[in-house]
């Protein structure tokens, strides 16, 4: 009876250390581009995005903070924002959490917005045109003109963003 007793105590106690100490992984994070023109060239400093974009399509990405900016020959600026991307945390019992899906809308004569979609089963295989390509250059040169900087606090996640347009050296 004492072994029992004793087999049923560090059964009770694993069970609690499982369900209070044991999550499972984050979810994966997705990052998606939109544009009604597309943007000419863009630069970034996330080494997840391949060097062709294409419109709608998702791309696996990691959490983190990172710089992206692109011309747009149609208004004639370079606009640039810096986002973070976060992913939803794993659920007791080792039951990992749902996937991030956010995406840049790239306007040509307003800023660019970062919103997060719903979430996503997977990466979308198909790839429409148009897209745009990385820039060769580094970084634009110019003056960086802050226009914009908030954090959206909305359905669980929290979005932290910044950005604005290169003005040209002159």
């Amino acid at each position: 009876m004492r072994r029992l007793i004793s087999f049923a105590v560090i059964g009770l106690a694993a069970a609690i250390l499982g369900l209070t100490g044991c999550s499972g992984p984050a979810g994966d994070v997705f990052l998606s581009f939109d544009w009604v023109n597309a943007p000419n060239s863009f630069n970034t400093t996330d080494p997840h995005l391949p060097t062709t974009i294409y419109r709608n399509t998702d791309y696996a990405d990691a959490e983190g903070t990172y710089y992206f900016e692109y011309y747009h020959s149609v208004s004639g600026w370079t606009r640039w924002i810096y986002y973070t991307l976060t992913a939803h945390e794993g659920k007791l019992l080792f039951f990992p959490g749902k996937d991030a899906k956010f995406q840049i809308y790239c306007w040509a004569y307003y800023d660019p917005e970062l919103t997060q979609l719903q979430n996503v089963e997977g990466e979308n295989p198909s790839m429409p045109a148009p897209s745009i390509s990385r820039a060769e250059a580094a970084p634009t040169g110019g003056s960086r003109v802050k226009q914009y900087e908030y954090t959206e606090t909305k359905g669980g996640y929290e979005l932290h963003v910044e950005g604005g347009v290169v003005e040209p050296a002159r």
